[in-house]
C-alpha cells in the first residue's frame, strides 16, 4: 500500500495525500506534516467526514485547489 501512495504522490497534480485509518489516525502522509500539526489536522478531516455521514465519496472544491475523499476497506483517503 505505501508503495501504492507513493506513486500516487509523485504525480504532479497531488499536492497533497492523507490516509486514515478507521478510527482517524494518520497512516500516511503526503507531504509529511509535522508533530505538531498532525492532530489538528486528523481532528479537522475526521470531523468534516462524520459531519457528512462518512460518505463513500466526496469532492471538496476550494478557491486554490480541490480534495477528493475516498472510503476504502481500511479508513479514508484524501487526495489534494
Amino acid at each position: 500500500m505505501k508503495s501504492f501512495l507513493n506513486k500516487i504522490s509523485q504525480l504532479s497534480s497531488v499536492q497533497h495525500l492523507l490516509l486514515f485509518d478507521l478510527e482517524g489516525e494518520l497512516l500516511y502522509s503526503f507531504p509529511s506534516v509535522s508533530s505538531s500539526n498532525v492532530s489538528l489536522q486528523t481532528a479537522d478531516w475526521q470531523e468534516l467526514i462524520e459531519d457528512l455521514g462518512t460518505p463513500e465519496t466526496a469532492d471538496f472544491a476550494f478557491e486554490n485547489g480541490r480534495f477528493c475523499l475516498f472510503r476504502l476497506l481500511i479508513g479514508t483517503l484524501l487526495v489534494g
